[in-house]
């Protein structure tokens, strides 16, 4: 029996004691516990970090083909336009979409997430939850068969392209006005064009994105075209009748499609240096019509008839968009009416007379029953649309407006250095009504490459206040401890 007296006095210890010297094992657990519960509060800002996107498949420098489709959300009557990719069975949606609207596009550098929080209920695809959200650039194409074998990607040797498309309009402008424009300017022309100092600007300037390479080399064509124009008089009805000659083209429409679908920017060039050219271009499905004061109008009207009843105005149909080019000195109302069910892109410049704005509404939903007046008097344009044709109308400043000087430097110093570069009105970027053909609100992620992402929500780590709960705890745990060492002590 004396083997077993330690523990025979131990269950003579009364239970309270026994607690409070810590002596029970399920103490020993709570100690345990204790210690588990603090470490990750204490611990949680190290350990705990927001989720990112996982990549997939794709590689960084990834291109996507496919064909451009437009969905209905069932659920929400949302009107959405997607890419179908060629050889997969379900559509992404766009949420950055091109700028112009074609049948088969190839994007490059796409960044691509998915969202199960937006998913859209479609008839012929059923649920829909992937988003384009990003592409570095893209490409018309005819068809799939035009993905395998082709490479299309922003390269120094795209200058060798621009600056030839370039030369091909410069020889176009002196073949037309060669009464008026001698070789010596011609030369004097192209040597400008093809001065390293100007390329090489143009090249750190605009990196490797074709898009700036085409605005920067027709606005300095444009501007030089114009010193000449200005020089030898030309009419300004004259110049916007080659204008239109340029855009029509078919040898340049095949060979410097990119230039010419962006001849705006030469336009500006020819604006800042003395010609004040108006330019409205509308793309499908949707057209331009100005009416003046006497009731002429421009532009194409109900029954699709095209009209160019207003003095010296141009109108050119292709395959992409209705421009329409016209002097600024004219006062009309614009009108834009949608011819079917889409997403219109309006692409307006703009001379006031004391610079030239370059105003551009994207991805707006238009309807056959849709209508917008464009007004450019104000410190920027303005689309006031009504989407139904109700009578309820909406303001939309433009999605992106930049604006250029005009340019005098050149009457007193023919060889001062102009600077063309536009400064952008910031405050005026952000639409105070739009129609939008995306979900919302767009899925935000940070992808770090073009892979096929799964959208994920990023937790933010624990506040600091949980810290403070974890030293706490830590505190709490050590009094207690020492408590319960006291108390042994006594007993």
């Amino acid at each position: 029996m004396v083997g077993w007296e330690p523990d025979l006095l131990i269950t003579r210890i009364p239970m309270k004691k026994r607690l409070i010297s810590g002596k029970l094992p399920f103490q020993k657990v709570l100690k345990l516990f204790l210690l588990i519960l603090w470490i990750p509060f204490t611990w949680s800002p190290i350990i705990i970090k927001p989720l990112s996107p996982m990549p997939a498949d794709r590689s960084q420098k990834a291109s996507l083909c496919g064909k451009l489709i437009f969905l209905d959300d069932i659920k929400t009557g949302a009107k959405l336009i997607g890419l179908l990719p060629c050889g997969e069975g379900k559509p992404y949606i766009f949420n950055k979409r091109p700028d112009e609207l074609f049948n088969y596009y190839r994007l490059n550098n796409v960044v691509i997430v998915k969202d199960k929080n937006m998913q859209v209920r479609t008839k012929d695809y059923g649920e829909i939850y992937t988003f384009i959200i990003k592409f570095e650039d893209y490409i018309a194409i005819n068809s799939c068969g035009e993905c395998s074998g082709f490479t299309y990607t922003a390269t120094p040797k795209y200058i060798e392209t621009i600056l030839s498309c370039s030369q091909r309009i410069l020889n176009q402008t002196f073949n037309e006005f060669k009464n008026e424009l001698t070789e010596i300017e011609f030369e004097s022309t192209i040597t400008a064009l093809e001065d390293e100092t100007f390329q090489s600007s143009v090249e750190e300037k605009c990196g490797m994105s074709d898009t700036c390479l085409e605005n920067e080399f027709l606005l300095f064509l444009g501007n030089e075209l114009g010193k000449l124009f200005y020089k030898h008089s030309l009419p300004l009805q004259q110049v916007i009748h080659f204008l239109k000659k340029l855009v029509v083209d078919p040898e340049n429409v095949q060979s410097c499609m990119p230039v010419i679908k962006n001849i705006g920017h030469l336009v500006i060039g020819l604006n800042q240096q003395g010609y004040p050219i108006e330019v409205l271009e509308v793309t499908s499905p949707a057209s331009p019509r100005m009416t003046n004061a006497q009731g002429k109008q421009t532009g194409v009207l109900d029954d699709g008839r095209v009209v160019e009843e207003i003095s010296d105005t141009q109108v050119v149909v292709s395959s992409w968009s209705i421009t329409v080019f016209s002097p600024s000195n004219i006062t009309t109302t614009i009108l834009v009416a949608g011819t079917g069910f889409g997403s219109v892109d309006i692409m307006a410049i703009h001379n006031n007379g004391e610079e030239v704005q370059h105003a551009h509404f994207k991805g707006m939903l238009f309807t056959q029953s849709t209508r917008s007046n464009l007004e450019t008097v104000g410190p920027h344009p303005i689309l006031k649309v009504d989407a139904i044709g109700n009578g309820n109308v909406e303001a939309r400043n433009p999605d992106s407006f930049d604006v250029y000087p005009l340019i005098n430097e050149w009457w007193i110093n023919p060889s001062a250095t102009i600077t063309m570069t536009p400064y952008r009105d910031t405050a005026s970027s952000t639409p105070t009504a739009i129609l939008t053909s995306s979900p919302t609100p767009i899925p935000t992620t940070k992808p770090t490459s073009t892979n096929v992402v799964e959208q994920l929500e990023e937790p933010s780590p624990f506040p600091p206040c949980l810290s403070i709960a974890g030293i706490i705890f830590l505190s709490l745990a050590v009094v207690i401890q020492r408590r319960s060492r006291l108390l042994h002590q006594r007993y």
